[in-house]
């Protein structure tokens, strides 16, 4: 259930992050990042199950692997920046423009 509102977050996300850059084919990006988050997730659960890792702890790792991983392609790939950790993780909160709208209407 977390992993699929992390994927729902990572679309929202790596959309922004396209359209804030004035990025071409940004839809395209955004259908590679999650799938590629959604694969490196469905990977992770089939080693662990085939493997018996983790019986009762939950699986963290994947989740994180998979948020850097989309982060170096929305940087890297989508925006065409340089791999800083500013450039890696801004814009993290997908609705600041709408708080920012919600401002200006006072």
């Amino acid at each position: 259930m977390i992993s699929a509102f992390i994927t729902i977050y990572i679309a929202c996300w790596t959309y922004q992050g396209g359209v804030r850059t004035g990025a071409t084919n940004t839809f395209k990006w955004v259908v590679i990042t999650t799938t590629v988050f959604f694969a490196i997730q469905l990977s992770w659960v089939w080693v662990d199950n085939f493997l018996f890792l983790s019986e009762t702890k939950p699986m963290w790792g994947p989740r994180i692997a998979g948020f850097l991983v989309a982060a170096f392609i929305r940087t890297k790939l989508l925006m065409r920046a340089s791999l800083t950790p500013k450039n890696l993780f801004n814009h993290l909160n997908i609705f600041q423009s709408t708080i920012e709208r919600e401002h200006h209407l006072d």
